[in-house]
């Protein structure tokens, strides 16, 4: 929210939020991180790969999380995760590249997801392998970083208040985007 104010031209309010939340990281780790393991535990107390991808995305999570997220992802463990468990490993994955590594794992248990929790996973997943960031409001404006990550080739088409921005991607080629009108790309 902070950020959303700050693109927004709201400093004030975004200060306010920057502020709100200083030391909720520090509150988090000191009630859920296992310092031992550096992985996040579960309300029974036991590491946990959600719970751990959970405080990768958010920033909470020491630099040295990324290691526990790589430890707790056993086959086993990511085949027993809810949809929402599910999207937030994969996500977590892209964001700590960790999904070349475990990604097969994940794309397992997609195929073995219910219809309907699929089709949130893939939509995230394919932010993850476009890059996609958002950096104005109504996206006007947008930064790329596409990645292959497990795959040799890739076509995606991310829906926008503009239209679909249409990413082709093969390996050792260079990738095509297309960009509707009222988008800007920023490098």
């Amino acid at each position: 929210t902070a950020r959303l104010c700050a693109m927004t031209g709201e400093q004030e309010r975004a200060a306010r939020w920057v502020a709100g939340c200083a030391g909720i990281s520090e509150r988090i780790n000191a009630g859920l991180l296992d310092v031992k393991s550096r992985a996040y535990r579960d309300d029974a107390g036991a590491p946990s790969l959600p719970a751990t991808s959970f405080a990768v995305l958010a920033r909470v999570a020491p630099s040295a999380s990324r290691a526990a997220l790589s430890a707790l992802s056993s086959a086993r463990a990511v085949s027993a995760l809810t949809p929402l468990g599910l999207a937030l490993y994969s996500e977590a994955l892209v964001g700590t590249g960790l999904f070349g590594k475990h990604g097969a794992a994940a794309l397992s248990a997609l195929s073995a997801a219910e219809p309907s929790a699929r089709v949130a996973i893939v939509y995230i997943l394919r932010l993850a392998v476009s890059g996609l960031s958002v950096l104005s409001p109504g996206m006007a404006r947008v930064s790329l970083s596409p990645r292959l990550l497990l795959l040799d080739t890739l076509q995606a088409e991310l829906p926008t208040p503009h239209g679909a921005i249409k990413l082709v991607m093969q390996t050792g080629e260079k990738t095509r985007v297309t960009v509707p009108r009222g988008i800007t790309v920023v490098r």
